[in-house]
């Protein structure tokens, strides 16, 4: 079930979680957890989108060239079980991923923004007074938990 993944590079990761997971041990260590499996410590990891909402999502590329706009994807979830957390591999939606960070890339082109990008969609929800979740989660939307 829950094992060590190990990552063969260049792939594209997109990491779920819950917010109290994301809040607890933040963004960098849960990319720790997604690597530690790997075994070459020379490859780039850029982190790309990181959307809090229902769930946490972070997406980065380990060892992915500038250039490449279609790589391979793998998703996973971390969860905590005590006393330390745990990946599990889930399907692929490399399609659905890697268009939402081409379109993300074009955004950052035409606006001059850049990666990382972080969206907490809580604040924004507690700001108009709803409760969060209640607009659309680009990358979870299609993402079947």
């Amino acid at each position: 079930m829950a094992s060590t993944i190990t990552l063969k590079p260049p792939v594209r990761v997109v990491i779920e979680t819950s917010p109290q997971l994301f809040d607890t041990y933040g963004g960098d260590q849960l990319i720790r957890k997604a690597v530690e499996g790997s075994t070459n410590s020379n490859v780039t990891i850029q982190p790309l989108i990181t959307r809090i909402d229902r769930r946490a999502y972070i997406v980065f590329d380990y060892g992915v060239p500038n250039d490449d706009n279609k790589p391979q994807v793998v998703r996973l979830r971390v969860k905590l079980v005590e006393p330390s957390l745990s990946c599990v591999k889930l399907s692929d939606q490399r399609a659905y991923v890697n268009s939402v960070v081409d379109g993300d890339k074009k955004m950052n082109a035409k606006y001059g923004l850049s990666f990382p990008r972080v969206v907490d969609v809580r604040k924004k929800e507690q700001a108009k007074g709803t409760s969060p979740g209640t607009t659309a989660n680009r990358l979870g939307g299609q993402c079947t938990v």
